[in-house]
C-alpha cells in the first residue's frame, strides 16, 4: 500500500501549515483553500458503474487514452500504449516516486492524500489524452518525463458527471529533458458545485519548448498553480489561460517563471471575463537571480468587467536581479470597448449578439495558437458554445 512508501508522511502531516491572510500568494483565497482541506474526504471510492461519455470524441482518435475515474486508473477504458510510451502506477511503483518538500500547500496536502496516479516516460513523439472524471472527492498525483528529443502533446479533460459539491486535488511534476518539446493542453470543465485545486511543476533541461494552453469552466472555486523552472539554457515557456467567471465563482490564477539559468524566454498570458458577483485572480511572478543573464520574459494579464459587483485582483511582479535581461508587464481591467460594442451593433448585429462575439474574440485569439487543428478545434468549439 502506499503508506508503506510515504517519505516522513507523518512528519509531513505535522507540518502542514494553512496559508493566512498575510501569505502573499493566497491572500485572495486563503479561506477557500482552508475550508476545501479541512473538508476533504476521500475514503470511500466509487469508480464503476459511472457514465464517462466524455472520451467518445473523434477529436481522441489518434491520441493514446488515460483514464482516471474518482482517481483511480481504469485500464479498460485506456488505450494500448507504444513500445516507446512507459506508464506505471505510483502506487505499485514507489522507486520511480519520490516526495520533493517545495514547502507548497497544494503538493504536501494532495501527498497526503492521493490514492492513485501515474509515471509516464515518453521517448517519442506521442500525443496522449489523459481523462479525469470525477463524481466525488479526488486526489491524484502524477509524474512525467518527456526524452530523447521528442515531440509531445498531451491534452488533460477535466470533467464532472454529477453536479454534487465535491474537491478535486490534482499534482503534476513534468520533466522536459534537453531538446524535447512539450505541448500541455488543459480543458477544466468541472460542475459548477465542485472546487479545483491543481498544481503544475515544470522543469525544463537545454533547448526545450513548453507551450501550456489552460482554459477553465465550471468549478465554484478553482485555484490553479503553474511553476516553470529553467535548469538549462535555450528554453522557451509560454503559458495560456483564459477563463469566464459568473455568479459567485472565485478563480484563482498563480504562475511563477523562475529562470535560475541564463538564455531562456519566457511569456504568460491570461485573459478572463468576470460577470455576476464573480472574482478572477492572477498573480505572475517572473524571478531572475544575480547570476542569470540575458532572459526575455513578458506577463500580459487583461480582465473584462461585465457588471459593477464583478472583481478582478491582478498582481504581475517582476523580481529581477540584473540588468541583462528584457522583461515587461502589463495588466489592464476594464469593461467592454464601447467603440467596438457600437461599431458591431451599426453593423446590424443586436447588442447581446455583440458582446458574446467580443468575448468569443479574445478566447479565440489567446488559443490560436495551437498547433494542433483538432485541438485548436476542439478549444473553439467550447467557446462558441459557451457564448452562443
Amino acid at each position: 500500500m502506499k503508506d508503506n512508501y510515504r517519505i516522513n508522511n507523518n512528519l509531513i502531516n505535522k507540518e502542514l501549515q494553512l496559508p493566512s491572510k498575510n501569505d502573499e500568494d493566497w491572500k485572495y483565497c486563503y479561506k477557500n483553500i482552508n475550508d476545501n482541506i479541512n473538508n476533504f474526504d476521500n475514503e470511500n471510492i466509487v469508480s464503476d458503474g459511472l457514465d464517462i461519455d466524455v472520451i467518445d470524441n473523434e477529436i481522441y482518435d489518434d491520441y493514446h487514452k488515460i483514464v482516471f475515474i474518482n482517481g483511480v486508473f481504469q485500464q479498460k477504458y485506456s488505450s494500448p500504449l507504444k513500445d516507446y510510451v512507459d506508464i506505471y502506477s505510483i502506487t505499485d511503483n514507489k522507486d520511480k516516486f519520490f516526495y520533493e518538500n517545495k514547502n507548497d500547500i497544494l503538493s504536501d496536502f494532495n501527498y497526503n492524500k492521493f490514492k492513485d496516479g501515474y509515471y509516464l516516460d515518453i521517448k517519442q513523439d506521442s500525443k496522449i489524452a489523459v481523462f479525469y472524471i470525477s463524481s466525488q472527492d479526488v486526489a491524484i498525483r502524477n509524474k512525467i518525463l518527456v526524452s530523447n528529443n521528442s515531440n509531445v502533446n498531451i491534452i488533460e479533460v477535466h470533467k464532472s458527471i454529477n453536479d454534487d459539491n465535491y474537491i478535486i486535488s490534482n499534482y503534476n511534476d513534468y520533466y522536459i529533458d534537453d531538446t524535447s518539446n512539450l505541448n500541455l493542453y488543459v480543458l477544466q470543465l468541472q460542475n459548477f458545485y465542485s472546487s479545483n485545486l491543481s498544481s503544475y511543476n515544470v522543469k525544463l533541461g537545454n533547448y526545450s519548448n513548453f507551450e501550456n494552453f489552460h482554459y477553465i469552466n465550471g468549478s465554484i472555486f478553482n485555484r490553479n498553480n503553474l511553476t516553470v523552472t529553467f535548469n538549462g539554457k535555450g528554453n522557451n515557456a509560454n503559458s495560456n489561460c483564459y477563463f469566464n467567471a459568473r455568479e459567485k465563482q472565485k478563480i484563482d490564477n498563480n504562475v511563477n517563471m523562475n529562470h535560475i539559468s541564463s538564455h531562456n524566454n519566457s511569456n504568460q498570458k491570461y485573459y478572463c471575463t468576470i460577470n455576476d458577483n464573480a472574482i478572477g485572480s492572477f498573480m505572475g511572478t517572473v524571478f531572475v537571480p544575480k547570476d542569470s543573464i540575458q532572459n526575455d520574459a513578458h506577463q500580459t494579464h487583461k480582465a473584462i468587467l461585465l457588471s459593477d459587483n464583478a472583481v478582478s485582483n491582478s498582481r504581475p511582479l517582476l523580481k529581477i536581479l540584473n540588468d541583462d535581461i528584457q522583461c515587461s508587464h502589463g495588466s489592464a481591467t476594464g469593461g467592454l470597448d464601447d467603440n467596438q460594442l457600437l461599431y458591431m451593433m451599426s453593423r446590424g448585429i443586436n447588442k447581446d449578439r455583440a458582446i458574446k462575439l467580443i468575448l468569443s474574440g479574445l478566447a479565440l485569439d489567446l488559443f490560436s495558437d495551437i498547433d494542433d487543428d483538432n485541438i485548436r478545434k476542439l478549444f473553439s468549439g467550447i467557446i462558441e458554445k459557451e457564448n452562443a
